[in-house]
C-alpha cells in the first residue's frame, strides 16, 4: 500500500482510497488484469508543453505502451528525487546520467532526449558581457571557475537539484563562491531565472539553446541575450529516463528501454528529435542520432 502521499497526489481522502483498493480488489480478482502502472513524475507544464520535446516524446512512449497505466505527478527536481525514493513504480524524463544518480537509480541505456548542449546566458551589452566577449574573441570557451571567481561578476542562476554535468557541478560546488550562485526552487524553474536574468537581476544564466528558444515570447522586445560555450559542456546533452530503484523500478526501465529502442527507428521519433534541435544541420544531426541508437540506416 502507498503512503499518504500517494492518495494526496490523485486528489483521495485516506477513507475513499480504502473504498477503490476494496472495490478495485473485488475487481482484480474477478477480472485478471495485464495493465502495468506507472508513475511519471515531471514539472508543471506551462505555455504550449506539447511542443517541448521531453513532453512529446514522453506522448510517444505512452502511445506505444497501450497496456501500461501512467499516472501523472508534478514535482520539481528535489521532489522527484523524494518519490522516486519513497515509491516503487516511479520515473522521470530527461534526466542526465551521474555517477550518483546511476547509483541511486535505475537510468535507461537509451536516451529520451538529445539537446544541443548547455551554454552561458548573460544581457547583450551588459558588463558582464562585455568582459566574456573580449574573453571569446578567439573562439575560446568560458571556463566557469574562471568567471565565478572574477570580482565583477556578482550572480549566477540554477536550478535546484539539477545536474549541469560533472564537471560544472565541480565549479558550482566551490563553496569559496556560493554567495554569487542563486538556487531557483518550484515549479517555474527556468521561466523564473530566465525573467530574473531579463530584469538585470542577477548577471548570467546556464541553459540549453531549446529551452531558451521555446520561452523566447516571454524575453521583453527590448532585451537581447547573449550566449557563450562553456568549458566542460559537451556539444549534445543526452535525457535519459529514470525509475526506482525496486524490482518494479527495474522493470520498467526495462520496458522503457525496450520502448525506445522501437521508437529510435521510427520516422516521426526521429523528427521530434530534429526538429526540437533546429540549430543544428539535418545531416550532422542525422550522424549523430544514428550513433546514439546503434542504427547503420536511417
Amino acid at each position: 500500500m502507498r503512503n499518504n502521499f500517494y492518495f494526496q497526489l490523485r486528489g483521495y481522502s485516506k477513507n475513499s482510497a480504502l473504498i477503490i483498493i476494496v472495490v478495485c480488489c473485488f475487481f482484480c480478482l474477478s477480472f485478471p488484469s495485464k495493465s502495468t502502472e506507472l508513475l511519471w513524475v515531471s514539472p508543471a507544464l506551462n505555455h504550449d508543453h506539447r511542443s517541448r520535446l521531453d513532453v512529446s516524446s514522453m506522448l510517444l512512449i505512452q502511445k506505444y505502451l497501450k497496456d501500461t497505466s501512467f499516472i501523472r505527478v508534478t514535482a520539481n527536481v528535489s521532489r522527484t528525487f523524494k518519490i522516486l525514493n519513497t515509491e516503487s513504480d516511479a520515473c522521470t524524463g530527461n534526466m542526465l546520467k551521474t555517477q550518483d544518480r546511476q547509483s541511486r537509480f535505475y537510468m535507461t541505456n537509451l536516451p529520451q532526449v538529445i539537446a544541443v548542449g548547455l551554454r552561458l546566458y548573460v544581457v547583450k551589452g551588459s558588463a558582464i558581457d562585455t568582459i566574456l566577449a573580449a574573453q571569446t574573441a578567439d573562439n575560446a570557451k568560458v571556463d566557469l571557475e574562471w568567471l565565478l571567481k572574477l570580482t565583477a561578476f556578482k550572480s549566477i542562476g540554477i536550478a535546484d537539484g539539477r545536474s549541469y554535468g560533472e564537471y560544472l557541478d565541480k565549479a558550482l560546488a566551490n563553496h569559496a563562491v556560493a554567495s554569487k550562485i542563486w538556487v531557483r526552487h518550484g515549479s517555474d524553474v527556468f521561466s523564473g531565472s530566465l525573467k530574473m536574468l531579463t530584469q538585470k537581476r542577477m548577471q548570467a544564466l546556464i541553459e540549453y539553446p531549446t529551452a531558451v528558444s521555446f520561452y523566447t515570447n516571454s524575453i521583453p522586445a527590448s532585451i537581447n541575450l547573449n550566449s557563450y560555450a562553456l568549458k566542460g559542456a559537451t556539444a549534445f546533452n543526452l535525457g535519459y529516463i529514470m525509475c526506482s530503484r525496486t524490482k518494479n523500478g527495474l522493470k520498467l526501465t526495462q520496458m522503457l528501454d525496450e520502448t525506445l529502442n522501437k521508437l529510435s527507428h521510427t520516422r516521426e521519433f526521429y523528427q521530434l528529435q530534429l526538429k526540437w534541435n533546429s540549430q543544428v544541420p539535418e545531416q550532422e544531426f542525422n550522424r549523430l542520432y544514428k550513433k546514439i541508437y546503434d542504427l547503420d540506416t536511417k
